[in-house]
């Protein structure tokens, strides 16, 4: 430009950007310039590169003073005159020119896939808490009810007495589908006991037949789609990727007032990435990236010839921008 060579800064963001870096003390010097779309891209504009990384190695984060780290705060001290791929936000928008290039790559969560449920509560798995909350109620209501009616004939026609925990086992004995000693004589006990009898013939056909589907058809876990999803897990870790927490990410984590997000915050721990997917097969654990970096690291590395991989991506990316695009100053 007029004798002017462009000054670029940026970090590795594949498949955005991509470069290998080495340190000599605090700095932090560029080695090559890997192919990526911003390179390509810029490869259009210019025969002549002039492209290093930040100094710190950050995206970009306000130090409280008025200055910025990282790629905006190269801009920032006319050190650089473009950045690569970075995330605009009102504060940084002040510092640089916001140039719209990709559309968002919205963060995804990555888990183990959902597994079998355990056998030993495959009993119970036809009805839900609260269906078995309900008739474990309607077993204790209707042999109270019964045992009461049992005292009131004893004492007005001299029918047989029935204890109260003998009340019960009826009851639980009808659902059970098993005969037991000591049915009502009276047309008031009789028509109680039809009537429970209808009752416990649809909860006992109800919970054979949603059996038998369950029998045939095993439920696996749920899977973790979503950032709300990890805080319902019980027992449960998370992490981002350490490359995001030096920019647009912190800031959101930082900021957010949304309850959800201060509780994933005030627990997120921060891996690389191979740490990250190892911890995952560890189990009860969630790995938070970028999507489209993610898919293609998975595929690559960790699918086998038929597809198969023990790694879940959630259906539902997290966006917190915008956009991405190049800061120019």
């Amino acid at each position: 430009m007029e004798g002017h060579h462009l000054r670029v800064v940026g970090r590795p963001n594949f498949p955005y950007n991509d470069y290998t870096k080495r340190r000599e003390g605090s700095r932090v010097l560029l080695v090559e310039w890997l192919d990526s779309l911003d390179k390509r891209m810029y490869a259009l504009f210019s025969q002549r590169l002039n492209f290093t990384p930040p100094l710190d190695d950050q995206w970009g984060i306000d130090l409280g003073n008025g200055t910025w780290s990282g790629i905006v705060g190269e801009i920032q001290r006319n050190t650089a005159d473009i950045s690569t791929i970075c995330a605009p936000s009102p504060m940084r928008n002040t510092i640089f020119n916001h140039m719209r290039a990709y559309n968002v790559d919205p963060f995804a969560v990555v888990s183990l896939r959902p597994k079998l449920l355990s056998q030993y509560t495959l009993i119970l798995r036809p009805f839900n808490n609260d269906v078995w909350m309900y008739i474990f109620l309607n077993i204790l209501f209707w042999g109270s009810t019964y045992w009461i009616l049992r005292q009131l004939n004893y004492y007005n026609t001299g029918d047989p007495k029935v204890t109260f925990h003998a009340a019960l086992l009826f009851s639980w004995s009808v659902i059970m589908e098993r005969t037991y000693c000591g049915s009502p004589l009276r047309t008031s006990g009789q028509v109680m006991l039809l009537t429970w009898l209808i009752a416990c013939i649809v909860i006992t056909t109800g919970y054979t037949s949603s059996l038998a589907s369950h029998l045939t058809v095993q439920k696996r876990s749920l899977p973790v789609d979503t950032w709300d999803d990890i805080l319902k897990q019980t027992n449960w870790e998370w992490a981002i990727f350490d490359e995001l927490m030096s920019g647009s990410s912190y800031l959101y984590f930082k900021q957010s007032t949304d309850p959800n997000i201060v509780k994933l915050y005030k627990h997120l721990g921060t891996l690389p990435i191979k740490d990250g997917l190892k911890r995952v097969l560890k189990g009860s654990f969630t790995f938070i990236i970028q999507n489209s970096l993610i898919n293609m690291i998975i595929s690559s590395y960790y699918t086998d010839e038929y597809g198969r991989t023990p790694y879940y991506i959630g259906k539902y990316g997290q966006i917190i921008t915008s956009d991405f695009g190049w800061g120019i100053r």
